[in-house]
């Protein structure tokens, strides 16, 4: 069973509905789902008991007519994934470009050598859009979050101030680090916070990197076990 609320898990759905479709407001979700205007800024401020007793029947059926591939029982109780048959399945063409390269130990020559081919593609609804890319993930700096063997999922940055604080990022910087870390706002201004999920004493409590140094950013969008 999961530790989140269904109204966090519904919020996890809308951030995905976004950036799904990037013009789509935050109104046309609450309009699709039949509630309030402003449903979530209220139900977020509430306590989460009252969030939960807020999500209706109705409100879960409306949200079902409207993306018939979202699974209900995992926005009701957490169980199974956040889409029916929400499995990633190999293909010639079709979906995601899987470089079969590990981020922290080379993406960055994969990158720059346009000879390459992705080693196969991804169908995955999940992260099914252009631009997404799919890598292997090497280390336990993010464990037991993303642990290392797993396949993640990202999304191009063009910016950093385009940075959402509080989010996982793979960073790939002008002296050839290659990390994944969660992001938050330094307090000197011209540079970032990197902190990792691993509490271990080796992996540290976060590292502050210039701005400047930034070569590329990417989202992590997700991550699935190997298979």
């Amino acid at each position: 069973m999961s530790k989140m609320s269904t109204f966090d898990r519904m919020c996890r759905l809308r951030e995905w509905l976004k950036e799904q479709n990037p013009r789509i407001t935050e109104a046309a979700i609450e309009r699709k789902m039949g509630v309030a205007t402003n449903y979530f800024k209220t139900r977020a401020n509430a306590a989460i008991e009252e969030g939960e007793k807020s999500v209706r029947e109705k409100t879960l059926n409306n949200l079902k007519a409207a993306w018939p591939e979202v699974n209900i029982e995992w926005v009701k109780t957490g169980e199974g994934s956040m889409f029916e048959d929400s499995q990633p399945v190999i293909t010639e063409g079709k979906g995601i470009p899987f470089y079969d390269v590990d981020f922290l130990g080379g993406f960055d020559e994969m990158e720059n050598d346009q000879t390459i081919i992705p080693t196969y593609f991804i169908d995955f609804p999940p992260y099914n859009r252009r631009g997404v890319i799919c890598v292997n993930l090497t280390g336990d700096s993010m464990s037991p979050r993303i642990n290392s063997g797993d396949k993640i999922f990202m999304q191009p940055i063009e910016r950093v101030e385009d940075i959402i604080f509080g989010e996982i990022y793979a960073i790939v910087t002008l002296s050839g680090l290659r990390t994944v870390k969660w992001i938050t706002r330094s307090p000197e201004s011209d540079m970032i916070r990197l902190i990792p999920e691993n509490k271990d004493p080796r992996y540290g409590d976060y590292q502050d990197l210039p701005k400047s140094e930034i070569r590329r950013i990417f989202k992590v969008l997700g991550a699935v076990r190997a298979f």
